[in-house]
């Protein structure tokens, strides 16, 4: 209980983080002025006609934050969190300020306040003093401030202030309502004296001003009343703190939820912990230029954001993943309904990436991307950074009044289709140049990739062998136009010919910034939806469940007072958006919405979640599918540094016609355990057992692997590989062994199936 009664004197903590979860709306006005009275019976006036607004209550119900305008020296970490009113029902800067802002709403306000102390059910289950100190007496947000003279986070120097608004206008008020928590259980040492001091029981002290019934409180292991005073005098002047440049980004209110932590001296700190190993070099840079971490739920250009971002100018991941611009000046019938943009890598980029890969990831993962590199040029022609010359960065899809398309921008089309016809001559790619109505449309037929797969299974049934036949005829067909400096994909020719029937009339770059606040320069990976009347069905949402709140509570509320969503002149397309953002100085993950970020289901009749869905089944199918690849190639890479310790065991076996106990039988200049993704190796009962280690993939990692010789019609050794069967006259030299494979078949090469 000794947590619960902390909990009712710093303010709403659990309650807020409760209130959130459920989707509604957050924020305060700023408004200072004195709360609304909350004995104010609720109205019996005649409801206001239809496109009349109410009048604008005179007093706020909830007030403005205070301390991060007046920030001590030294801090280095700050959280506010709104109050249950000022999360749920205050004004936010957004289209539902008025309907919130209007006397009527206060009014209910109050009444659902006054109803929370003279409820019977809640007083007979012992709630109604806690409840009523946070949902009532309560009235500003909850903000704490970290501080350390070092200026950096250190638990062990820190020290923690807290700072809050109460209606309480006497400490005999205050003592009163404390000594009722909790069944008359103690919070503090002992009461507070008549200047408003006392000691937290578990530590800490307090100071509350009646004159402003403002409540302040320090903890922490430095924590002292003189230090709490030294504090309090310099609360008293206004300054400016380099969070708030921050805040802005992700809340123009100063009000909404909102956290900071500077991350300086985090180097030294963590650094040291991290192992060496690929990408270590990068992962302690990024970690060395970080500067703070924030996050937030609030107001920006009068749209919800809800932002977590990571301050890191200079690291050179960013340096990496930002790009110089990217251009979504396609042209779409309309406004579109939904888009996302995907942020390709240039070529500068890459090489820049190319040329730092030992130094961060190490020479041996540097070797690997070399090799994977070279093999792409030898077999298939390929050179990423050539491409990325030609292509790019911008690709992007959407849906407009003619369709669905997809566009990438070209930057050199005489190469890109040079390329393309390189490869199809290579491959057997078919490009050819269609004739639908007057539109000509690009098509490139790629054939099936299934056809090595028939080629390997020679023990199928027939049934089988039919379904893969068929399975290789299935061709991947990609139908474009070209407009400007972009190839626009449709699913099939005609959509091209409808998109070219329709009038162009909409730059979608213009559209993203100026209608959705969307940045496609700044999102690697983003989506962003028109929703439909989504504002009016969050509001009259937010109205039923007052009602609902003032019938639990037995208040009688009237809504009839309270204007309607035409009244109000809701807008009826509003905007939502996700994106993966990097910067050359910041990286970090925003959702954008109108007054709530439900309004991600309701986003383009559904198409835009479509599209989010679509999205992520793409990554959830190639991330996997990339990650099963990279397992893959480590195996191979460790069979083939195998091949000493296989001659060594033939030759073994030539000499003395069995095989070797262990590898101190064999006379070899060969360190197994040097072999990377490897933890070790072993004979056991004439095999050869791999063991991975933790270089390798998480998914192989402590799992073993086994080579098994076996005596070949021509008298030399032949192996096997994990669970696949002996070739045909083979004869078996290993009866048995403890080990086995426990490799997942799905990552075994071929000839270990």
């Amino acid at each position: 209980m000794r947590c619960y009664r902390c909990l009712a004197l710093v303010g709403l903590v659990a309650c807020v983080a409760l209130l959130a979860a459920c989707g509604k709306n957050e924020q305060a006005s700023p408004s200072t002025s004195a709360p609304a009275s909350t004995s104010a019976p609720p109205s019996t006036s005649a409801p206001v006609s239809e496109g009349v607004l109410p009048p604008r209550a005179a007093q706020s119900f909830v007030q403005a934050p205070w301390l991060r305008e007046r920030l001590p020296e030294h801090t280095v970490a700050y959280l506010r969190i709104p109050s249950a009113w000022g999360l749920l029902s205050a004004p936010n800067g957004r289209p539902l300020d008025p309907a919130l802002a209007s006397e009527p709403h206060a009014r209910i306000v109050a009444a659902l306040r006054e109803a929370v102390r003279k409820d019977k059910v809640l007083a007979d289950a012992g709630l109604t003093p806690v409840l009523t100190l946070l949902l009532d007496d309560l009235d500003a947000p909850l903000e704490v401030a970290v501080i350390d003279s070092n200026d950096m986070l250190n638990p062990a120097s820190s020290t923690a202030l807290f700072s809050t608004h109460l209606k309480i206008v006497s400490v005999t008020e205050l003592n009163g309502r404390l000594a009722s928590l909790d069944n008359g259980g103690q919070l503090l040492k002992a009461p507070l004296d008549a200047e408003g001091r006392g000691a937290l029981v578990n530590g800490g002290f307090v100071k509350f001003d009646a004159a402003s019934g403002r409540l302040q409180a320090l903890v922490g292991i430095t924590a002292s009343p003189t230090l709490l005073d030294r504090l309090l005098e310099q609360l008293k002047q206004t300054r400016s703190h380099r969070l708030h440049d921050v805040e802005q980004q992700i809340d123009h209110s100063g009000q909404g939820l909102f956290g900071w932590v500077s991350l300086k001296g985090l180097a030294g700190m963590v650094a040291p912990q991290i192992p060496d190993g690929p990408a270590a070099a990068l992962q302690r840079d990024l970690i060395d230029k970080a500067q703070s971490l924030a996050f937030g739920w609030g107001t920006v250009d009068g749209r919800g954001r809800l932002q977590i971002r990571l301050e890191a100018p200079g690291a050179r991941l960013l340096s990496y993943l930002a790009a110089k611009q990217y251009r979504a000046d396609v042209k779409t019938a309309g406004k579109p309904r939904w888009a996302i943009s995907l942020m390709l890598p240039d070529a500068e980029r890459l090489a820049a990436f190319e040329g730092h890969l030992a130094a961060d990831f190490g020479e041996p993962a540097a070797k690997e991307y070399r090799d994977f590199i070279a093999l792409l040029k030898q077999q298939y022609g390929i050179v990423p950074v050539e491409w990325l010359k030609w292509i790019g960065p911008e690709l992007l899809s959407f849906e407009d009044a003619s369709g669905r398309f997809s566009a990438l921008r070209v930057n050199d089309s005489q190469a890109f289709y040079r390329k393309l016809d390189e490869l199809g001559q290579r491959f057997g790619w078919r490009r050819e140049t269609l004739k639908v109505g007057k539109v000509e449309v690009q098509h490139l037929t790629i054939p099936s990739m299934a056809a090595s797969q028939t080629e390997s299974s020679t023990d199928a049934t027939d049934k089988e062998a039919a379904f893969l036949a068929l399975l290789v005829r299935m061709n991947t067909h990609l139908y474009w136009v070209e407009s400007g400096a972009w190839l626009v994909f449709g699913e099939v020719p005609q959509a091209l010919a409808d998109r070219a029937a329709s009038t162009l009339d909409t730059d979608l770059g213009h559209w993203l910034k100026q209608s959705q606040g969307y940045t496609p320069e700044n999102a690697l990976l983003g989506l962003t939806a028109v929703t439909r009347n989504a504002q009016r069905e969050i509001y009259y949402a937010y109205l039923g469940g007052l009602q609902m709140l003032g019938d639990a509570l037995g208040a009688r509320i009237s809504l009839a007072d309270l204007p309607s969503a035409s009244a109000l002149k809701l807008p009826v397309d509003g905007a939502i958006g996700l994106a993966l953002e990097a910067t050359p100085g910041r990286v970090g993950f925003n959702i954008s919405y109108e007054q709530t970020p439900v309004e991600v289901l309701m986003a383009g009749d559904g198409s835009a979640l479509t599209g989010l869905m679509v999205a992520g089944i793409v990554a959830a199918i190639a991330i996997p599918a990339y990650e099963d690849y990279t397992v893959r190639a480590q195996i191979a890479s460790v069979l083939a540094e195998t091949d000493p310790l296989k001659q060594a065991m033939a030759d073994y076996y030539a000499k003395h016609n069995e095989l070797p106990k262990s590898d101190d039988d064999l006379e070899l200049n060969f360190d197994g355990d040097s072999i990377r993704y490897l933890a070790g190796y072993g004979i056991g009962d004439g095999a050869i057992v791999l063991f991975f280690g933790d270089e390798a993939g998480a998914a192989i990692t402590e799992r073993t692997l086994l080579l098994t010789p076996y005596l070949g019609a021509d008298g030399g050794l032949t192996w096997v590989c994990g669970s696949a069967g002996p070739p045909p006259g083979a004869k078996a030299l290993v009866e048995a062994t403890e080990y086995a494979t426990d490799v997942p078949e799905k990552y075994l090469p071929g000839t270990c199936r």
